[in-house]
């Protein structure tokens, strides 16, 4: 069944429990039915398209979205944290319509706003369910071609998703809650809320400002104590949280299932976070978010895992299949090469659809499939080893980054000749060094920067010279450079 309509069957049969919860307001489902009602109504008024959604963790948020999957029309979440010259990118390539304002903030952009605190509750109207190849919804990540790329990810994408990550959550209407920290832009964040409010289990929506103040995330979580049964969080969130002593078994005395996604898990967080919560199953999870959300989740068991071990998937119970092609395009086993990722959680491609990287969804034996840019290996038992990415793309703090975008946006502003961006890690934090050379100041591309790009996308440090080395072969030196700060900042 589509969780849209698992999540309507909730609102009818259990209107009194709880749906939504966090820092800025609790909902029931029947509350969510009424306020999805509500923007229901008035977008019957509005042409066909695309919408975006603008705001945070309001329970309004969500409800947006849900009125727009009633009436089988895509939608975008764009958080108030952005720039305005990034969602006004966000909405000319997802061509939308119209902004559904879910905050008191409402960003200057060319588009009708619809603002939610103007609509009276009303009971949602019938749904149709739309067919499989139609837009759910839109998320955007970085592009190297210094524009952000949309992916989207269809009804039926997220349907095969939800039906077995689902699942696995084993779960009881009004059992209790699960943990959402992340951006509702990210996808992940849609991971968190659909297949949880399908089967009736509510989410705490935590405020992601708060990711780098663990008591703020802690206190808030505190007051659902016993009530929290799951959660899904990246390796960086939850390294934050361990920072807290209150972060243990004893104060969440109730959760029984912690996923790591997004990034790979350090094997000191797993070690810490199985000595602070010894009855707690922890999963590990895998997948691009051109699959849909997650490929592959892992349940860790034992002591001492290593890297390797804890970059390694048995074969899922998602209905996706892997193969990883050598530099041929051929399957290979036990060598290295790209993990290519078939099955119905393939999402539909790129938005531009004239983008050159829409060229990694293709077909292969009458399947579609995705070549991830993951480099990996499969064992002879259909393991999946991951082993880092081919290009120059990262996470932080789970979210996708491609650094080339980070670079052509720096060299838009005036007296920027050159740039590069330099990976930096230190521990289990990574940071983004910037390089510049020409004329501008720290200052002025800092805050050029700030309102281009999103908050997750700007560079820890801002390095600014006259010129930039150049190796051997008449390349930035980034090596050089990197060594050189080390060295000053450690000497």
């Amino acid at each position: 069944m589509h969780p849209i309509r698992s999540l309507l069957d909730q609102i009818q049969r259990n209107p009194s429990l709880p749906a939504l919860a966090g820092c800025l307001s609790e909902m029931t489902f029947g509350s969510l039915g009424l306020r999805a009602g509500a923007i229901q109504a008035r977008l019957r008024q509005w042409p066909p398209g695309t919408m975006l959604i603008h705001g945070h963790k309001e329970t309004d948020t969500v409800a947006a979205m849900l009125a727009c999957a009633v009436e089988s029309r895509p939608f975008c979440f764009v958080d108030r944290s952005h720039p305005v010259a990034r969602i006004a990118q966000v909405g000319r390539i997802a061509e939308a319509v119209g902004l559904i304002a879910c905050s008191s903030t409402v960003p200057e952009v060319a588009l009708a706003v619809l603002g939610s605190r103007d609509c009276v509750d009303l009971p949602l109207q019938p749904w149709e369910r739309p067919a499989t190849d139609s837009v759910f919804y839109y998320i955007f990540t970085s592009g190297s071609t210094g524009e952000p790329k949309g992916i989207a990810i269809h009804h039926g994408n997220f349907a095969a998703f939800d039906v077995w990550y689902g699942a696995q959550l084993n779960i009881i209407p009004g059992d209790g809650f699960h943990l959402n920290h992340a951006n509702l832009a990210f996808d992940l964040g849609m991971g968190d809320l659909w297949p949880c409010l399908a089967r009736g289990r509510a989410v705490l929506m935590l405020d992601h400002a708060n990711n780098a103040l663990p008591r703020q995330n802690l206190r808030l979580m505190q007051g659902y104590s016993g009530r929290l049964l799951s959660g899904l969080g990246t390796p960086s969130f939850l390294s934050t949280l361990c920072r807290d002593p209150l972060f243990e078994q004893r104060q969440f005395p109730a959760l029984a299932d912690l996923y790591l996604a997004g990034e790979v898990i350090p094997p000191a967080l797993f070690a810490q976070l199985q000595q602070r919560f010894p009855g707690t199953r922890l999963w590990n999870g895998y997948g691009p978010s051109e699959t849909t959300c997650l490929t592959h989740t892992q349940l860790l068991a034992g002591h001492a895992l290593s890297a390797a071990q804890l970059s390694c998937f048995e074969p899922g119970s998602a209905r996706c299949r892997v193969e990883v092609w050598n530099t041929a395009g051929e399957p290979a086993w036990d060598e290295p090469g790209e993990v290519v990722i078939f099955g119905p959680q393939v999402a539909a491609g790129y938005l531009p659809a004239d983008l050159p990287q829409n060229r990694a969804f293709v077909e292969r034996n009458g399947e579609r499939c995705y070549r991830s840019g993951d480099r990996g290996t499969l064992d002879a038992t259909g393991n999946l080893w991951l082993r880092g990415r081919l290009d120059r793309q990262i996470k932080i703090n789970g979210n996708r980054v491609e650094l080339p975008e980070i670079e052509l946006r720096a060299l838009c502003c005036h007296g920027v000749n050159e740039a590069v961006v330099v990976v930096s890690c230190i521990g289990d934090r990574t940071e983004l060094l910037l390089f510049v050379g020409g004329t501008t100041s720290t200052l002025a591309l800092r805050e050029y920067l700030a309102r281009h790009l999103p908050p997750y996308m700007l560079p820890h440090q801002i390095h600014c010279h006259e010129r930039l080395p150049f190796n051997r072969n008449g390349k930035i030196d980034s090596a050089r450079l990197r060594d050189d700060t080390v060295r000053q900042e450690h000497p």
